[in-house]
């Protein structure tokens, strides 16, 4: 009867786990595209640049807070703050 209760209780949650896996499917795929573009020369990047050169033009304030966050961390020695502001 546990057996049974358990598969149930997976089947009901699967929806769950799909949409969250295929968000990290998204995410993976756009690390792996991100690294056999920089790996490739200059000239075969393409409209991949556009998006990255847009991405740090509109985003450079938000970068720049992040990065002054981390090194106050660094500096109070907030483990945990460093490891989020890292991710």
């Amino acid at each position: 009867m546990q057996a049974i209760l358990s598969f149930a209780y997976s089947f009901h949650k699967a929806p769950i786990a799909y949409y969250s896996c295929n968000v990290l499917l998204d995410d993976y795929t756009s690390i792996v595209v991100f690294y056999d573009t920089i790996t490739t020369t200059a000239d075969m990047w393409g409209q991949y640049s556009v998006t990255v050169f847009y991405n740090l033009v509109f985003n450079w304030v938000d970068i720049f807070y992040e990065l002054i966050s981390l090194y106050r961390s660094w500096e109070e020695r907030e483990w945990t703050m460093i490891g989020k502001f890292i991710a």
